[in-house]
């Protein structure tokens, strides 16, 4: 790429921001947003506040404490994601499913945080749980953007092939 090529790409990119943020659907998701993750906290507040985690699951088997432990502790995240997932559905119902890409963008990352969270709380090895984190991080990002798809068949085709007819 030479340098008309990059400042024609940035100025692209400059544009298409510009536009995003002028629009009055971006100021409406970044409410729903907000005002989804404020009733988040407060039900998190709420369920902390009449249930204790100890007594909870003190006759439970260890990884399934853990387990309670993190849905208790990421219970906002999960009241979150249910709210602005249905959020994107009565947006995508009343009007174009372009206008509501924030809600969507917003909803699939909370549920990868939560879905990580999970995974990795019955693990006890740091390095396995940064490992598996970061690898779904990774594949999470990729899923949004669209590309987990075009990754994967590039990594797949990058495999050594061994051919079963040598001996």
């Amino acid at each position: 790429m030479d340098a008309n090529e990059i400042i024609d790409f940035l100025q692209t990119v400059a544009r298409s921001v510009g536009a995003e943020v002028t629009s009055p659907w971006f100021y409406l998701q970044l409410g729903l947003i907000l005002t989804a993750a404020g009733i988040g906290y407060a039900a998190e507040a709420a369920l902390r506040a009449s249930i204790t985690t100890t007594s909870f699951a003190m006759h439970w088997p260890l990884p399934l404490r853990r387990l309670a432990h993190v849905l208790i502790g990421s219970f906002s995240t999960l009241v979150f994601a249910v709210l602005i997932s249905a959020t994107r559905v009565v947006m995508a119902l009343s009007t174009w499913p372009s206008r509501s890409y924030l809600l969507i963008i917003a909803a699939k990352l909370a549920i990868a945080w939560l879905l990580i969270r999970l995974f990795t709380s019955v693990i006890r090895n740091a390095f396995l749980v940064k490992l598996i984190s970061v690898t779904a991080w990774f594949m999470a990002a990729l899923s949004i953007i669209g590309e987990l798809d075009p990754a994967i068949d590039t990594l797949v085709s990058a495999l050594p092939t061994t051919r079963g007819d040598q001996n």
